[in-house]
């Protein structure tokens, strides 16, 4: 998540927000702090130059005469913002990191001139500071300096600096960008990727088991430091495993070809003659290696797709969840008429309902008269049992290849 702080002095005239809009874009910049709005009231109109579109949220608090009025515009897909604290010199704003979960807090802070309401306003911000509540980023224009040599052309306040350097220090705060690189300029707090150790690498589930897979994985030598050995390990394992598994799908691609070849010749041998029992055995065979090759595959792509719906929190989660609810809301039964009295107790309902289903499936007349017709025809024992026997592998080898090409075979049961 990256942050872009700017004294805008006026968010009025488009050449300062497409300024700001170009800067956004090329940084990917989630979250932009203007200080000096010069506005009363903002509205969502006044800030689509600053962004390129709607897809953004703002807030901001009021000027009181002509400097100050400071906004916050954020990408709601990188923050969820939860809480807003609105006074005259501070905006902050409270929420989670998407994806993530993690609390952050954002400070955008107009300092007033004068030395004492500078010292109440850091006082403010300290009383709002509460490490236990997540990250603090604070940013804006804070009208002061650290050192004499940060000050240029005006005078050098000791007692500003004091209570200035008091503020960070008593606080924890970590500068990131000193004054002497930002006099009302924009100023970029850029988050890049750091360099902890080696990529990230999938392993899937069903690589457990298979042949040199564990090899591949226990084989390392540990060595000090602690921290060093673990990044190498991780290196390590990455490296064999991406060779281990190079070599095991070329070698279950091979396996499959020639499993698919041998089916399909035996299986052209069968229109012609019976297997022998060898050929039946290799063809059984040929087809548990095709299937194994197939579950194997089933179940990455099964893993694939979990992770990304893991990874993505899936966008439509909220939509489905409205979906279910209101058909359960309108499948639910919120009671029943039970003898001209309204039941809503959910133990008499589903007594009364069982009560109900039961009475219709029940048996009308338990006894009922036999049927004695001695004058049937009735076929012989030998031919009832004849009906009754298990088809033998000949017979429905002749049935089938007896079709022609003209007629469709049914079995049935």
């Amino acid at each position: 998540m990256n942050i872009l702080s700017i004294n805008i002095r006026g968010i009025a005239g488009a050449a300062k927000a497409s300024w700001v809009k170009d800067i956004r874009i090329f940084n990917k910049v989630s979250a932009i702090a203007l200080q000096e709005s010069k506005v009363g009231s903002v509205r969502i109109s006044d800030l689509m130059g600053f962004w390129e579109n709607r897809d953004f949220e703002f807030s901001s608090s009021a000027t009181v005469g002509l400097p100050g009025g400071l906004i916050w515009i954020w990408d709601p897909k990188i923050l969820r913002i939860d809480f807003v604290v609105q006074e005259r010199s501070i905006l902050i704003l409270r929420g989670k990191l998407a994806g993530g979960g993690d609390r952050v807090n954002l400070v955008n802070v107009y300092a007033p001139q004068s030395t004492s309401a500078k010292s109440q306003l850091w006082m403010d911000i300290s009383a709002c500071i509460n490490p236990l509540e997540g990250k603090w980023i604070i940013a804006g224009d804070f009208n002061a300096v650290r050192n004499p040599d940060e000050r240029k052309n005006t005078s050098f306040k000791r007692v500003c600096a004091e209570n200035f350097n008091s503020f960070i220090f008593e606080n924890g705060l970590l500068e990131v960008l000193p004054n002497r690189h930002s006099d009302h300029c924009l100023a970029l707090l850029e988050i890049v990727d750091l360099k902890y150790g080696p990529r990230p690498f999938r392993v899937f589930h069903s690589w457990i088991g298979k042949p040199g897979f564990e090899e591949a994985v226990e084989k390392f030598e540990p060595h000090e430091p602690p921290d060093v050995s673990l990044s190498a390990k991780f290196a390590s394992i990455r490296a064999r495993l991406k060779i281990w598994r190079d070599e095991f799908l070329l070698k279950e691609r091979e396996i499959e070809r020639l499993a698919l070849s041998e089916l399909e010749s035996l299986e052209y041998e069968m229109e012609t003659r019976n297997l022998t029992e060898e050929e039946e055995w290799i063809l059984v065979e040929n087809r548990r290696l095709v299937r194994e090759v197939e579950i194997r595959r089933s179940s990455d792509l099964k893993q694939r797709a979990r992770l990304k719906l893991a990874m993505d929190v899936d966008e439509n989660s909220k939509f489905l969840h409205a979906v279910v609810n209101g058909r359960k809301a309108s499948n639910s039964i919120h009671g029943l008429n039970v003898n001209g009295e309204w039941c809503t107790k959910p133990n008499s309902v589903k007594k009364h309902v069982l009560s109900f289903f039961r009475d219709k499936f029940r048996e009308e007349y338990p006894v009922r008269p036999e049927m004695l017709c001695s004058n049937l025809k009735k076929i012989s024992d030998s031919k009832s049992e004849m009906l009754t026997t298990v088809l033998s592998d000949s017979e429905i080898k002749d049935a089938v290849f007896g079709c022609g090409d003209d007629r469709l075979l049914v079995l049935t049961e």
